[in-house]
């Protein structure tokens, strides 16, 4: 909870915040015990979800038992819902990674082009030339590469659908678990 320390003249001299109303006994202070009040915050209006609230208030009123600071509000402005769609993309991405990974971790999508390359060295590029279970092997990477695939462009389509956003409540509501084709 924010505080507002004040001197003897009511003259605000610093903003705390404790989890309790502080004792103050306890707040070091220049001259003599200090006043405290609890600030509140008036705008009702505020949805830091769609808003951007000014860093100072506009208006402060001070009585006996707390202080009130009044904010300017905006809407979010085109940059700002674009870095929230830029966010948004980000964990797109992430969390298609994490499905990615849930199907062929990193270390095994590796190690698989490494065999593969191998193999092609080795015998060519036609799989069927080369040995038995190494064909059973790249039949199984082929099945995840698809399956991969399908990540990648539903990654990409709603990397899109996140483009078509216009509000922030919109890219805010966004839900990048849906349509990942049963992916998880």
């Amino acid at each position: 909870m924010k505080y507002a320390i004040l001197d003897k003249e009511n003259n605000i001299v610093s903003y705390e915040y404790y989890g309790e109303e502080p004792n103050p006994s306890h707040i070091k202070h220049y001259n003599g015990l200090p006043l405290v009040r609890k600030v509140v915050s008036v705008n009702e209006e505020f949805n830091p979800i769609t808003h951007v609230r000014s860093p100072l208030p506009v208006q402060i009123e001070i009585n006996d038992t707390e202080i009130i600071e009044t904010y300017e509000l905006r809407e979010k402005n085109s940059y700002e819902i674009t870095a929230m769609k830029n966010a948004k993309k980000q964990q797109i991405k992430e969390y298609a990674q994490q499905l990615i990974y849930n199907i062929m971790p990193q270390y095994k999508q590796i190690n698989t082009l490494a065999l593969g390359m191998e193999m092609t060295i080795q015998y060519g590029p036609d799989p069927n030339n080369w040995r038995a279970p190494i064909q059973a092997i790249n039949n199984q990477a082929l099945l995840a590469w698809a399956a991969i695939k399908d990540i990648r462009i539903a990654s990409d389509i709603k990397e899109l659908e996140v483009d078509d956003l216009t509000t922030a409540q919109e890219v805010h509501d966004y839900d990048i678990t849906i349509g990942w084709n049963n992916q998880l």
